[in-house]
């Protein structure tokens, strides 16, 4: 802030001023970081996408193949037949 102002914040709070060299010498290897990072980000982020696919696929196929024998619409209200002894 050039001249006199107000800067935000509380008086606790205190202001850090980066020189010139250092935010010439930083920004190049913020930038080189994101071009290398974000392919890997990238990959795994199609990884993930397909895994949860496959995964609830695969729980989608073992649900349908099995069975508890219970049938929610058939209401057993009388019990279970008793079997004559012999």
């Amino acid at each position: 802030v050039s001249g006199e102002a107000v800067l935000a914040g509380t008086r606790a709070s205190t202001y850090l001023k980066a020189s010139t060299g250092l935010m010439l010498l930083t920004a190049p290897v913020a930038g080189l970081l994101y071009v290398v990072l974000m392919p890997f980000l990238g990959m795994t982020a199609i990884a993930s996408i397909v895994g949860v696919s496959i995964l609830n696929s695969l729980s989608e196929l073992v649900g349908k193949s099995i069975s508890f024998g219970w049938r929610p619409k058939n209401a057993y209200l009388s019990g279970k037949k008793k079997r004559k002894e012999q």
